[in-house]
């Protein structure tokens, strides 16, 4: 006996041999699948018609990172270490704080590829590419000093995104204070990586200057993690 279908949603297919439908659909599949499922012997074929539901994944409005990943600091411009108040890279995760306070994680001036390096999670979440409808997710900047803009001190950051830690898609690079980004080719996120890119030998920076602050990172629209709650399936029984 061999098995094929016509109509399946993108992300499934049949086992030629065992007629198993399988795989993973993408965020964007729900809707009705008119499919066909033909079988043969060899001599006789047998077709069967069935609408296939794919039931939408229900979207929050918004999603704050719920985990450090990883967290390499640089140092200060003078070369010292970050100061014990703004090393604890717990205090980027959850909602912004957003009031110019110390509640921030500095992530110091590094080399622009291994230190002055912060990885953030979003489990049980993701973030969602709304395609075309950006941006999809946020980086919030802070500093003590409640004038002090990014104009001012023009710490640099660049940003990317992942969905399995490995895998690095690059959105862009911070031009101003709590800048907004696209997904763009990824159709969702589940890590969000920032490296400090600052120019250390800048004149605007005194020798305490730490590089950019992070506040909190934002997913504007948001469902759960694929892994534990994928798109269900309606199977005529």
């Amino acid at each position: 006996m061999t098995y094929s279908a016509e109509g399946l949603p993108d992300g499934l297919s049949i086992d030629e041999y065992t007629g198993v439908i399988s795989g993973e659909l993408d965020y964007d599949s729900s809707g009705d699948y008119y499919v066909t499922v033909i079988v043969s012997d060899g001599t006789t074929t047998t077709e069967v018609e069935f609408m296939w539901t794919v039931a939408d994944v229900p979207q929050t409005a918004q999603c704050f990172a719920t985990e450090v990943v990883s967290y390499v600091p640089g140092t200060k411009k003078n070369g010292r270490p970050i100061s014990w108040s703004h090393d604890d890279p717990e205090e980027a995760l959850g909602p912004p704080e957003d009031d110019y306070s110390s509640n921030y994680v500095a992530l110091g001036f590094g080399d622009h590829e291994t230190t002055g390096v912060l990885v953030l999670g979003f489990a049980p979440s993701v973030i969602v590419n709304e395609n075309g409808h950006a941006p999809d997710f946020r980086v919030w900047e802070t500093t003590k000093y409640k004038h002090h803009h990014w104009i001012t001190y023009p710490e640099r950051v660049r940003v990317e995104a992942s969905q399995d830690g490995e895998n690095w898609v690059f959105l862009g690079i911070t031009t101003r204070d709590d800048q907004a980004y696209d997904l763009k080719s990824l159709e969702w996120a589940s890590y969000i990586r920032l490296t400090d890119i600052s120019n250390r030998h800048g004149w605007r920076f005194n020798g305490h200057a730490d590089g950019f602050d992070v506040d909190a990172v934002e997913g504007f629209a948001c469902t759960i993690d694929g892994d534990e709650e994928p798109p269900m399936v309606a199977v005529p029984g």
